[in-house]
Order: structure tokens, then C-alpha cells, then sequence
């Protein structure tokens, strides 16, 4: 998901301002680099945030060329991964930009709370009493976790039911 997320933003980096506009829209934060899992994403997305507004003028392997050797190639090779992909409208590739960026960050909530879970296990094995209040901020990490990916779970049920709505009204207008 962060390489399809990467791949279209750093073919058509003018979307990025829509993509964080409407993650705000949902009550949830824009696209950060906590969103990614590896150094290169991190560094891409880093890249992406701090040049300004694109220049219409140059094409994605003039805007490639201006990366660092190394972030260049990796960006080629996502750029290259969604290229193969059907073109969309920008409203329908923002709106699928941004349920893939919920469903990466409902993955990603997941592995923190297996995380948080082995570590509250490993607690309760060790038993040690002075760890009581580690014991009890791991318990409340769980909860705030829980309570995100629920957030975001809601968010994709909604999106998927809205979408699914206005397809049965353009069908029956067919």
C-alpha cells in the first residue's frame, strides 16, 4: 500500500495537497512519514513534502532526476509499479489514495497492538512488581491503538457504503 500511495504521488505529485485535505475531512491526520515502514519511503515522501508546488513543465522523470541517486532509483521503480495501472480521474484516485492510505494505517495499528500485546505478555511472565506502571501505560497504549484503528475502520465502512450507494443511484438512472 505505501509503495501504491508513493508510486502516484511521485508520478502526480499535485495530489498530495488533495490527499492530505482529505484526510483532515476525515478527522485524521495527513500523510506523515509514521505512515511508512521503510527508510527510502520515509525519505521519499520527505522529498515530495518539501518541494513546493509542482512545476507543470516538468515531466515525473525530470522531477526523478532531481532526487538523490539511490531515492531516484526506488522512486523509478514505484512510479513504474502504478504507470501499469488504469489511468482514473483524479476524484476517483484521490478517494482511492486515501482509502489506501486508511487501510495502510489500519494494518499498521494492527502490528503495534500484536507489538504491545507481546510486550504486555512478556510483562506479565516476568511478573516483576516494580513494572506495575509499565504495565499500566502499555495497557493504555492498547487502548489509544484500539480506539484508532476502530476510527478507521468506521471510515472505511462508510466510505465503502457511501460508495456503493452512489453506484446502485447512477445505475438505476441507466
Amino acid at each position: 500500500l505505501e509503495e501504491y500511495i508513493l508510486g502516484w504521488l511521485l508520478l502526480r505529485p499535485e495530489l498530495l495537497a488533495s490527499l492530505d485535505a482529505e484526510m483532515i475531512g476525515q478527522q485524521t491526520p495527513p500523510l506523515g512519514s509514521e505512515d511508512f515502514v521503510g527508510a527510502e519511503s520515509r525519505a521519499l515522501l520527505a522529498e515530495l513534502q518539501d518541494t513546493p508546488a509542482p512545476d507543470e513543465g516538468l515531466s515525473p522523470e525530470d522531477r526523478l532526476a532531481e532526487l538523490p541517486p539511490l531515492l531516484a532509483e526506488h522512486a523509478r521503480s514505484l512510479v513504474a509499479d502504478v504507470l501499469g495501472k488504469p489511468p482514473l480521474p483524479d476524484e476517483k484516485l484521490t478517494k482511492d489514495l486515501v482509502d489506501s492510505l486508511l487501510r495502510l494505517r489500519e494494518r499498521n495499528l494492527g502490528a503495534q497492538i500484536q507489538n504491545v500485546k507481546s510486550l504486555i505478555q512478556e510483562s506479565e511472565l516476568t511478573g516483576a512488581p516494580d513494572d506495575r506502571e509499565g504495565a499500566r501505560q502499555l495497557h493504555e497504549l492498547m487502548a489509544v491503538y484500539s480506539a484508532q484503528k476502530r476510527h478507521i475502520h468506521k471510515l472505511l465502512d462508510v466510505r465503502t457504503f457511501s460508495g456503493a450507494l452512489a453506484k446502485t443511484k447512477a445505475e438505476r438512472k441507466v
